[in-house]
């Protein structure tokens, strides 16, 4: 070959795209509503409990001879809907505002993922 040959170079900055912050204070503390959202069945079910052991329920269902499962079914199908309603709200909206994990996922995934998370929280 030529034994002439040059090799040359020069750096440049890394590409990159400015972000365009069309949300402001949303996408800023977007996660923190988020994982509010998450928490209401928590929440309300933490004080559901506390109420109900203030009260005595299960004690006085036992004293009139009601059958346990009629208790804790009671507890399932009113948390479950409980999450059920919450977890349709979270990824209607999710939808709604386009927000990204919304949109790049399966909204079949994303609303069993949430509904599970929900009900095994309450």
């Amino acid at each position: 070959g030529d034994a002439e040959a040059e090799i040359s170079f020069d750096m440049r900055f890394f590409p990159r795209v400015d972000e365009f912050d069309s949300a402001g204070f949303v996408s800023k503390l977007g996660s923190i509503f988020y994982l509010l959202g998450l928490g209401i069945v928590f929440t309300i079910s933490m004080r559901m409990v506390v109420a109900e052991k203030e009260n005595h329920t299960l004690d006085a269902m036992r004293m009139f001879g009601l059958n346990e499962a009629a208790y804790w079914l009671s507890w399932l199908a009113y948390f479950a809907f409980l999450a059920l309603i919450s977890t349709t709200l979270m990824v209607v909206f999710g939808k709604i505002f386009a927000i990204p994990v919304y949109m790049n996922v399966d909204s079949n995934v994303m609303f069993r993922v949430i509904f599970f998370y929900q009900f095994c929280m309450a």
